[in-house]
């Protein structure tokens, strides 16, 4: 793979942990926008992004998903638990088959060939009788107006191979579109100017550069609600604008203009939005880093802090003045170096807790349990290589909970609890440590069940005489199970 296509790599494997979320959140609520937005703008993004970089199976099955979620969006269909499944199954193919080292094996025509077809099947079973075609799903309805100006910062040229040719070329097949093409001398690309007038949301329109940020700088501007370029009076002064025989503030005139004299146009506020180099006020930016990049700061860092300390010794024996200012300033910085850079590899252990949620949305519905997942001081920061060794034997206790712990539906119900469980992990820092706490308020452990396994394996005689402290400590050896029978989540 090359560059490109590593990024998509580890930008999609981002993207579908983010979907997993809304995909958990759409399903405790079934009828709320937000999440059912974000779940169609980012198979959108993960859709865009796969056929923009060859990866032409993952690019099929989101656009088939999509079109299913678009009549979400619609209100023609209702989000059901059965099509929650089939997505993340779905998309847990995805995350395993871009993990993958063999670019043959990621890009198999047949790699996703049971989970598109397991899309088109509800669809299929959904679809009316006149077989809706998926072009009439869009209509003139709910257009706007958009000015879209796309800079490379690096050079391409108009019949080049780089993403954002193609890019262009795909924003204007989503509607009516004028597109102006500035070069320069030696006949790089300068920039695009592209209007557009569009059913797709300035969101939407944005997700197409989410892979070529750092290679381009794209000015979004809202016009205005309704199709403008219907009126030639307006397409007439698009392209004096391309020609810089119009200001964009005189542009904004004539839509005032026009908008007075057509109800159906109504002039917007005018935003602009940069993509790529923008600045999004003071909000902080994250960024990727490589790990080895990481580890090299911190390996410098450290020998810094000792050519520090070996000035500051030198210093004190020859009794320089002159240096002490400059020792303690060179302390103090070095100081605020070595905590900032410690900070750099921490993560917070909520990048966890997505995947948390779905082991317990999947378990409970195998075992056909009710469970709530909570979580609290999931902001707690920890190494990010700690909390990626941790996260197995967390997810174990999880399970654990679920199986051993929580009482099915109907044995809550019995003694008067609520038919739903709950988790709930607690992190929290006290002096140097970082504590993690998982509990659940199921039945609890029983010392007698544990003592019987016990002596059945042999690791305590009958006749012994052990304290229940003693007893529950036998949980932590190996084959020890309380489970009555052997299957994939315990036992």
């Amino acid at each position: 793979m090359d560059k490109n296509q590593q990024r998509f790599v580890a930008d999609a494997l981002d993207l579908l942990n983010e979907l997993d979320e809304g995909l958990m959140q759409l399903e405790a609520t079934p009828f709320a926008t937000a999440p059912l937005e974000q779940v169609f703008r980012t198979m959108h993004t993960l859709k865009g992004g796969a056929n923009m970089f060859g990866f032409d199976n993952i690019g099929q099955l989101a656009h088939q998903l999509e079109t299913v979620y678009d009549f979400f969006r619609q209100g023609k269909l209702q989000v059901t638990d059965r099509l929650i499944s089939i997505t993340l199954n779905s998309f847990d193919k995805v995350r395993s088959l871009l993990q993958e080292k063999d670019w043959a094996k990621i890009t198999h025509v047949d790699a996703l060939k049971e989970q598109y077809q397991a899309a088109v099947g509800f669809l299929q079973h959904f679809q009316t009788d006149s077989q809706t075609s998926f072009s009439a799903v869009l209509s003139n309805e709910g257009m706007a107006t958009y000015l879209i100006q796309v800079k490379p910062t690096i050079a391409i040229t108009e019949d080049g191979t780089h993403p954002l040719v193609f890019i262009v070329q795909d924003i204007a097949d989503l509607g009516p579109t004028s597109i102006h093409l500035a070069k320069k001398e030696n006949g790089e690309v300068d920039y695009w100017n592209i209007c557009i007038s569009t059913t797709v949301s300035q969101p939407e329109l944005e997700s197409y550069f989410i892979f070529v940020e750092d290679e381009s700088q794209v000015v979004f501007t809202h016009i205005a609600i309704g199709n403008l370029l219907e009126d030639e009076k307006f397409r007439t002064c698009v392209e004096k604008y391309y020609q810089h025989e119009l200001s964009l503030e005189e542009l904004a005139s004539v839509v005032g203009q026009f908008s007075a004299q057509n109800p159906a146009v109504s002039l917007d506020e005018t935003e602009t939005e940069i993509a790529g180099s923008s600045q999004k006020g003071d909000s902080d930016t994250i960024i990727k880093v490589s790990k080895r990049k990481i580890d090299d700061l911190l390996n410098l860092v450290s020998e810094l802090i000792i050519l520090q300390a070996q000035l500051s010794t030198i210093n004190s024996q020859l009794n320089a003045h002159s240096l002490n200012h400059v020792t303690e300033q060179l302390e103090l910085v070095t100081n605020r170096l070595r905590d900032t850079s410690l900070e750099i590899g921490l993560v917070p252990i909520e990048t966890l807790v997505t995947r948390f949620k779905r082991l317990v949305r999947d378990v409970s519905k195998t075992l056909g349990k009710k469970i709530n997942f909570l979580s609290e001081g999931t902001e707690t920061e920890m190494d990010k290589d700690v909390i990626e060794v941790m996260a197995e034997p967390i997810m174990h206790i999880i399970r654990n909970c679920i199986d051993h712990g929580i009482e099915s539906v109907e044995q809550r119900k019995a003694v008067g609890k609520s038919e739903y469980g709950s988790v709930k992990l607690k992190a929290f820092n006290t002096g140097g440590f970082i504590h993690i706490h998982i509990s659940d308020d199921g039945k609890g452990i029983n010392p007698e069940r544990i003592l019987q396994k016990a002596i059945e394996n042999g690791l305590v005689q009958a006749h012994e005489s052990l304290s229940e402290e003693e007893t529950l400590k036998f949980i932590f050896h190996p084959g020890l199970s309380t489970a009555t029978h052997v299957s994939d989540i315990s036992g």
